[in-house]
């Protein structure tokens, strides 16, 4: 399959659901400096959400990062827990998905991590690609087990 010529998408909006909406969307505001700037309940039939029940309401917090347009959704269930699946910590590679964001100052955000006691996966390192590119990164667990990848370019 080959792409669409001349299409050049963007990626406009990452959306996670998690047991805590409130609690995911400041983890991300304290630590990397996203920006609440929208809070909206749906329903499913409004959502998209297909799979949870009529009588469920989603509350939606949107989040725009502080560099860019990028936005963050982050979704749960009003009064329902969502069901418990493995986290990163202990699912098979397949159909995993981490998120790796982009900071001036990986020290800064490995004190406030450490002063948060968020998990860490992967201590920080300096590494370096193919071409030549050097960068600094560690792997840390959001509340809700996710693997963030947080990379600082060096040069």
């Amino acid at each position: 399959m080959s792409a669409v010529a001349g299409l050049r998408p963007t990626l406009a909006r990452m959306s996670l659901w998690t047991g805590d909406a409130d609690r995911l969307a400041a983890f991300y505001a304290d630590l990397f400096g996203f920006e609440l700037v929208a809070r909206s309940t749906l329903r499913p039939e409004m959502s998209g959400a297909w799979y949870l029940e009529t009588e469920d309401v989603i509350e939606v917090l949107l989040l725009r990062a502080p560099r860019g347009d990028t936005e963050l959704g982050v979704s749960a269930v009003k009064g329902r827990a969502l069901p418990q699946g493995p986290t990163m910590r202990e699912a098979p590679l397949a159909g995993s998905a981490y998120l790796v964001l982009y900071v001036p100052d990986l020290d800064a955000v490995i004190a406030k991590a450490q002063a948060a006691d968020c998990g860490f996966n992967r201590a920080p390192k300096r590494l370096s690609d193919p071409q030549g590119r050097v960068y600094y990164e560690m792997a840390i667990y959001d509340p809700d087990g996710r693997v963030l990848l947080v990379v600082e370019d060096v040069v």
